[in-house]
């Protein structure tokens, strides 16, 4: 036995490798082994007899087998380009796709789809393929996610570890797609709804969209759960028309004019009326009532006028235009505020908040920017 074999040898080999061994002829004694293995195993696995025969040739494992017997053909067992498209399953409820393009220059790129988030073609910051290795990075405001894979020629897949978030769990990439959503005419839209729970008004909205992966939605629910929470499924048969979600419900029926859905709003023992109306094309999305408005003076006011810049996104500008707070961001129309305090606003027509805080000399310094689904911002005055 030379001595390559010599350093995975797990005890001494019960028989020893030919100079020139053969994959081929190997696989099919581990097959034959496996056929005797079932007359006493019922339920053995092919990996049991592999196992038992690179013991036999003194390997610790069928890998450490098989990589002596590359090593002595001279072959260098890279794995695939990555080129393709591959499936995985990140915990019980995140179906991933990876798509890997080479492109006319000869470098590859990526993009990946987290389906059940309706989340498609996300551009993947960093990706390489090379010598069997897989890896990628895809960068959010948040944090940066990293997935690093070797490839698993005995398996066919990509196997590696995802680490998001200071989190980190196993994840195998398989060749495959996952089938698209069916497409559903009509229902594209905004559908605006408020659901009365043991007193309290919740608004809802649900975002119909239809696209080339099928007619996908999310449900805004502001005054609850959050924003852009996943639906799992729309169905339609007819004119009745339901909204799945893991743990609720919405069954309901169109009118005649297609502009409304009379439901019911379903999880475990709770069943509820729910009206969803259609909103109409480029219409503010429903607000709470405003809270009460405070009078402030032309001094107050210049105390908080200002051009206010983030860590992300664009500075936001505020003026003072015939004795009322205006708001503007580069590339939108100037938007009115009420006062609800000194130094605390609220947008007239959308879900915004602003909170100003106010320095030694009576000017705002800082300001925080509150926005639903977003985590709240605070911008330095310039």
């Amino acid at each position: 036995m030379t001595s390559a074999n010599m350093t995975t040898s797990a005890a001494p080999a019960a028989r020893g490798l030919p100079a020139r061994p053969n994959l081929e002829r190997l696989k099919n004694e581990a097959k034959q082994r496996l056929d005797a293995l079932r007359a006493t195993t019922p339920h053995a696995k092919l990996a049991a007899a592999q196992f038992q025969l690179a013991r036999d040739y003194g390997f610790l494992s069928w890998r450490d087998l098989k990589a002596e017997v590359d090593r002595r053909s001279g072959v260098v067992r890279a794995g695939p380009d990555g080129v393709g498209d591959w499936i995985g399953l990140a915990g019980p409820r995140q179906r991933l796709a990876l798509h890997i393009r080479r492109g006319a220059d000869g470098m590859l790129s990526g993009t990946i789809d987290n389906v059940d988030y309706n989340l498609f073609d996300i551009p993947l910051d960093g990706l390489t393929v090379e010598n069997g290795r897989l890896a990628y990075t895809l960068v959010s405001p948040e944090a940066e996610s990293v997935y690093e894979a070797r490839w698993d020629d005995e398996c066919g897949v990509w196997s590696g570890e995802y680490l998001a978030h200071g989190l980190k769990f196993p994840l195998k990439f398989t060749p495959g797609a996952y089938p698209s959503a069916p497409a559903l005419p009509g229902l594209d839209g905004f559908w605006d709804g408020a659901l009365v729970a043991k007193g309290k008004t919740y608004r809802m909205t649900f975002k119909v969209r239809t696209g080339a992966h099928g007619t996908l939605c999310s449900l805004d629910s502001p005054d609850g759960a959050g924003t852009n929470l996943p639906v799992a499924e729309v169905l339609r048969e007819g004119d009745k028309v339901s909204f799945v979600l893991r743990t609720i419900r919405i069954d309901g029926q169109l009118s005649a004019d297609r502009e409304a859905i009379e439901a019911r709003y379903r999880t475990g023992e709770t069943d509820l009326p729910l009206r969803l109306e259609r909103r109409a094309r480029g219409a503010p999305a429903p607000r709470p009532p405003l809270p009460p408005e405070v009078e402030l003076s032309a001094e107050q006011l210049a105390a908080v006028a200002g051009t206010y810049r983030f860590r992300v996104g664009e500075p936001w500008t505020f003026t003072v235009e015939n004795g009322r707070l205006m708001a503007s961001v580069q590339g939108f129309s100037p938007m009115e505020l009420i006062a609800t305090s000194p130094t605390e606003f609220a947008w007239r027509t959308m879900s915004i908040k602003a909170e100003f805080e106010l320095g030694p000399d009576g000017r705002a310094q800082r300001m925080g920017l509150l926005q639903p689904g977003r985590a709240p911002q605070t911008g330095e005055r310039i």
